[in-house]
């Protein structure tokens, strides 16, 4: 499906992230990857659009469930962005190694987050996404400790940012797969 092959595109980029800083062949390839996301977007919007206009009596599919994955796209589409941006400020920020480690740590778990959640809305396991969604206060802290104890240094504000849009994104596809 869309969703799977935008799925499969954001979890590159979501790893290509983190190297993005050191490797500019890498931050090239996080950019058409992001194009490739746009246009599978645009895709799905427009199949959703198709089916919700023309239902037929065979289409395993409801109305509902074409405006869930409509959603998802939109949700996806913005996780990539901000994977993108990540990679972008990461590559721009002076943060010292050592907190260079730390906010990457903390971007694993995001990462894990939001594996854990596409592989549940794939299992269609309603606990396990619940379980992800109780995670995200447990990041937002850890992000808010970051930028508290960083705050001055170039760019960590941006990158904590585009973390807890990324950790909001993820949010939405839960919220938008557990509730009808």
């Amino acid at each position: 499906s869309i969703i799977r092959r935008i799925d499969i595109i954001i979890r590159a980029m979501l790893s290509d992230s983190k190297e993005a800083r050191t490797k500019e062949m890498i931050y090239n390839n996080l950019m058409n990857r992001d194009k490739d996301v746009n246009r599978l977007t645009i895709l799905a919007y427009r199949s959703c659009r198709y089916y919700i206009e023309n239902p037929t009596s065979k289409d395993e599919y409801s109305i509902v469930d074409y405006f869930k994955m409509w959603s998802m796209a939109e949700y996806l589409e913005k996780i990539g962005d901000e994977a993108k941006r990540f990679a972008r400020y990461l590559k721009m920020s002076k943060l010292p190694e050592k907190k260079l480690s730390e906010i990457l740590n903390i971007f694993s778990e995001l990462e894990k987050t939001y594996i854990s959640t596409m592989g549940a809305f794939y299992n269609k396991n309603k606990n396990s996404l619940l379980e992800q969604a109780a995670n995200r206060d447990i990041l937002m802290k850890k992000l808010d400790k970051f930028l508290d104890q960083n705050y001055k240094i170039e760019c960590t504000s941006h990158i904590i940012e585009k973390l807890k849009n990324l950790l909001n994104h993820i949010h939405s596809i839960i919220k938008v797969t557990t509730y009808n």
